[in-house]
């Protein structure tokens, strides 16, 4: 099937923003990405300019491309959005989940704690977490980033492989910018209290030092533990993270090392819905625990350095490589609810998995460099990347003859559920084995006195996986191996009406790596083969000094990956590729101060997404699971009148409904949820402190936020406080 794009949609509405002046800017040199002069309290470098975030500091006003370093959003001829190290302090976010979820494209679609990020969904596609970055480039999987070691969290939206990479999903990248030494000394105490009973601390120490500030340091310390706003967990979370630069003329060098470790307890979990069952009102939020013998944890360490070297006026090389170990642990249950009134059954599960040190690696190498032939001005960019990771699986098993008594998922009985008996040798063997490397090669051309941008590039990908399936606990009984390659072609132009107005479009092709079957499905931990994907994208930037808006179209297909019914299995479906989908949508965004002492941050996602070339006639042109229609975030804070330092913050999201299965008989309904919140900056003993005070889901509402693999709850009340100083 073709589908005419859509890109052009918005170019005839552009007009009405149009404002005055001009003002070139392409010519300057720019910084190499994460070069020592990139970290500072404020802001980004481009073009060798350092521009301050959007005013109110929610938004930055640059994205990290990947190899093409950090550009001015209203300069880049895709759709991004970046939150400042202020708004996540502001939100007291304590995943990232927290902050992402305040863009109306991205949806949670697991619950949010203290163990890990959980899942999500940009443009209505799933999202891997080997399809998200760090600091702009790829780095092995881990479930999660620590919010407490990052200064931004960068939202890239669409198949942007020809700018961040070997990484990156179909509907787009996160990527993590990670906390580096500032110019000016830090040292930063901040202390929390989350309902129903968590406390935790956070330290935050910057300095440099030495001849001309060549030395940099900067420490990041945490520690959370106690019981979450959901009754009868508890959640511990430690994180260490030390970021080292050292800098002198040309070159920059930077060495991170990261060690995060998570424990849940009593793990909250979707609900299953057997067939013909109906899907009946949630269950209250904070009532939603597992059992008590439920246990996740997580232990994460990772070492990474990055060398910028400026070889001659607009010249620049850089190389970026990193290690990664990581081990796991859950045992949880799964269930399945067999009738209307809620009542339950299921079993337990084991999982035990590790990445060692030299089976999961990264590096990136590359080269930028800007000219200008007569009128022209180009800035290329040539990079290589490969990425390897080698995930180990243990025997740890369940009793297969264990099974949940019945209980109903409207009271707590499933917290007094009996423990499985677990066995196993502790012997690990291979799960999977891949590796991912990518060329990326681009031009982006100046023309016009710089008011046309175009950026033509490609990226060639190379996937080698090898999937091993067990049928006795180290015996493997099937390797799937799958071998892809291809050439990505990217073509991206944006034009400046005026000096504060463009319209852009893209085409942008991606190859991507299989992804996983989740614990919910009967093939769990089977990488499913390689796909294309493709995109058309049009939109609008305005830059109105104190705020902004942007606006785009856009049109995405690619291979559909989700459960389906397993004959083989009555409990879980398996997971794997259906035909394709095809989503089509608009986002609208405003950020900024568009009244003194009054900030937003804004937007709403579109999205008319509909399944094709399935086996199934039934299932052609049915709406895929977990992928809202409308989302709707309205967000902002605003000063009190007479208190000087003091602000009052509020958050809504609305999300309509979400068909449950392929079939699109049974659905979740559509949900709002409120936030509150209040910031007060006031000084005490000579020294200055911040009081905040965040409450969501104000209204205690009980909702199933997705239908990603189950129906899951949404957060009950939660009410968190912070206090910070610096000395």
């Amino acid at each position: 099937m073709v589908h005419r794009p859509i890109a052009a949609a918005l170019l005839g509405a552009s007009s009405l923003l149009a404002a005055a002046s001009w003002s070139p800017a392409f010519a300057e040199d720019a910084a190499p990405a994460d070069s020592a002069d990139s970290a500072d309290d404020r802001g980004i470098i481009v073009t060798g300019q350092r521009l301050p975030d959007i005013e109110g500091g929610q938004v930055a006003r640059g994205a990290t491309l990947g190899a093409f370093g950090d550009r001015d959003l209203f300069d880049t001829p895709v759709s991004t959005k970046s939150f400042t190290e202020a708004y996540i302090a502001d939100q007291i976010a304590l995943t990232s989940n927290d902050i992402v979820a305040r863009d109306a494209s991205f949806s949670i679609t697991n619950a949010t704690t203290l163990n890990g990020a959980g899942a999500g969904r940009l443009r209505g596609f799933r999202m891997e977490p080997f399809e998200s970055s760090y600091d702009g480039f790829a780095t092995v999987a881990t479930r999660r980033y620590p919010i407490e070691m990052l200064e931004r969290v960068d939202i890239l939206k669409g198949p942007t492989a020809v700018f961040t990479g070997i990484v990156g999903g179909v509907g787009g990248t996160i990527n993590y910018v990670s906390k580096k030494p500032l110019d000016t000394p830090l040292t930063r105490v901040t202390g929390l209290f989350a309902s129903q009973g968590t406390f935790g601390g956070l330290l935050d120490i910057s300095r440099r030092f030495g001849p001309d500030s060549q030395f940099g340091v900067r420490a990041n310390l945490s520690l959370r533990d106690g019981e979450s706003a959901i009754d009868d967990i508890e959640e511990k979370s430690n994180v260490a993270h030390l970021a080292l630069n050292w800098r002198k003329g040309p070159v920059s060098l930077d060495l991170q090392y990261g060690n995060f470790y998570s424990l849940t307890r009593g793990g909250a979990g979707g609900y299953s819905f057997a067939p013909g069952v109906p899907i009946g009102p949630a269950p209250q939020g904070d009532r939603v625990s597992g059992p008590d013998w439920d246990r996740r944890m997580q232990h994460d360490q990772f070492v990474r350095a990055m060398v910028n070297v400026r070889l001659a006026e607009g010249w620049s090389a850089f190389a970026v490589g990193g290690l990664l170990r990581s081990q796991e642990r859950y045992v949880g249950f799964f269930n399945s609810v067999i009738d209307a009134a809620g009542n339950a059954e299921g079993g337990a599960f084991a999982q035990e998995g590790e990445v060692e040190w030299g089976d999961g690696y990264n590096i990136d190498v590359g080269l930028r460099g800007r000219f200008r032939t007569g009128p022209v001005g180009h800035a290329i960019t040539l990079s290589y990347g490969v990425i390897r990771s080698k995930p180990q699986y243990s025997d740890l098993s369940t009793d297969p003859a264990y099974a949940v008594p019945r209980f109903n998922i409207y009271d707590d009985a499933s917290q007094n559920l009996p423990a499985p008996a677990l066995s196993g040798t502790g012997t690990f063997f291979p799960l999977s084995d891949s590796e991912t490397q990518g060329v990326v090669i681009a031009d982006e051309l100046a023309l016009f006195d710089d008011r046309l941008l175009v950026t033509v590039g490609a990226r060639y990908t190379k996937i080698a996986i090898d999937s091993f399936n067990y049928a006795a606990p180290t015996t493997p009984a099937e390797v799937r191996s799958y071998r892809s390659d291809d050439w990505s072609p990217a073509f991206a132009a944006l034009f400046k009406l005026t000096p504060n107005v463009s319209v852009y479009a893209n085409y942008l092709k991606a190859v991507e790596a299989g992804s996983t079957a989740p614990i919910e499905a009967s093939n769990n931990g089977q990488i499913i083969p390689p796909g294309v994907s493709r995109q058309y994208e049009g939109g609008v930037k305005a830059n109105f000094g104190s705020f902004g808006a942007t606006a785009a179209v856009f049109d995405i297909e690619r291979p559909s990956a989700y459960i389906d019914r397993d004959p083989a299995s009555p409990t879980f479906g398996r997971y794997d590729v259906f035909g394709r989908q095809w989503h089509r949508g608009v986002e609208l965004d405003l950020f900024g101060t568009p009244l003194p002492g009054v900030r937003i941050l804004a937007s709403y996602a579109y999205l008319d997404a509909e399944l094709l070339e399935n086996a199934d006639p039934a299932v052609n042109g049915n709406r895929p699971v977990s992928v809202p229609k409308h989302v709707l975030v309205l967000g902002g804070d605003a000063d009190v009148p007479g208190l000087p330092g003091a602000a009052l913050l509020a958050n809504m999201r609305y999300s309509s409904g979400q068909v449950y299965d392929t079939s699109n008989v049974r659905t979740i309904p559509g949900f709002t949820i409120f936030d509150v919140g209040a910031r007060y900056r006031f000084a005490a003993g000579g020294r200055p402190l911040t009081a905040r005070i965040n409450v969501s889901n104000v209204f205690d509402k009980s909702y199933y936020q997705s239908t990603d693999f189950t129906a899951q709850p949404g957060a009950p009340r939660t009410i968190r406080l912070t206090l910070s100083t610096e000395l």
